[in-house]
């Protein structure tokens, strides 16, 4: 259902973007998908100034399904200081609310351009599903308040007529387009993964490396220990004392054959 980020080819959707100096746009670029308009956002700061965000959409039956999600920011839930808070509340009241119409409605972060604030869009397969703003004391969170946003197609390809050669071929060289990207953007993530994982496995490696020597040196007898370098220093010593008496002789023979 969604696209990947066509303007930076970097195969990854956007994420917290907390870094300085950010001049690339992140986004959803799901042509033929239902998208609403970009809804800016403040932060909720105020105790009192709770919103009501109402999410509405029919399913294949016409019946009209409905989630309300508040965005607070008080001391009983902390769910709207910044942009990303507010994403994955509403994504997880979606997800959590077990409406499968509704969890095919997801919140996403964009921007209009590259030095603008950060928004919230959200995005389907649904056909004209709504987002109704709800409105608060301080003006904060989700801009538009006491409006209803309905979601529009987005580019082309969300229907494709299949009657004609010409049409064929233009389904299945999108679908191989899309394929095409799909295994970019999983090349990404498995490049990544291995990295993970090499990373795990090195530092599991050495810990295990360090156990064992620990292990050696809380283990050790310090009794036969010393016991041992006793051993090797009496070896030492004979040994020396023997090689001391085998050059001697010679010596000792010179002298009898010079009296």
């Amino acid at each position: 259902m969604f696209g990947f980020n066509s303007a930076v080819a970097t195969g990854v959707a956007d994420v917290a973007e907390t870094q300085a100096g950010n001049t690339d746009i992140n986004f959803f670029a799901a042509g033929g998908s239902q998208q609403t308009s970009l809804l800016s956002f403040s932060a909720i700061r105020g105790g009192g100034d709770d919103q009501t965000i109402t999410v509405l959409a029919n399913d294949t039956n016409g019946a009209e399904h409905s989630l309300a999600v508040v965005l607070r920011n008080d001391s009983t839930v902390r769910n709207a200081g910044t942009v990303d808070e507010a994403i994955d509340a509403i994504n997880t009241a979606l997800q959590q609310s077990n409406d499968t119409t509704l969890q095919k409605i997801v919140a996403v972060k964009d921007k209009a351009s590259s030095g603008g604030a950060e928004g919230i869009r959200f995005i389907s397969t649904l056909q004209n599903f709504r987002v109704s703003i709800g409105t608060n004391e301080g003006a904060t969170g989700v801009g538009g308040q006491g409006t209803v946003v309905t979601a529009a197609t987005t580019g082309t390809g969300s229907t494709s007529d299949i009657t004609t050669q010409a049409g064929a071929e233009k389904a299945v060289n999108a679908l191989a387009d899309a394929v095409n990207s799909l295994g970019n953007a999983q090349a990404v993530v498995g490049r990544g993964q291995n990295q993970f994982t090499f990373a795990v496995n090195l530092a599991q490696s050495q810990l295990t490396n360090l156990a064992a020597s620990e292990s050696r040196i809380r283990d050790a007898d310090p009794a036969e220990e010393a016991a041992s370098l006793t051993r090797a220093q009496i070896l030492l010593q004979a040994g020396i004392s023997a090689l001391a008496q085998a050059n001697s002789s010679p010596q000792q023979v010179l002298a009898l054959l010079r009296g």
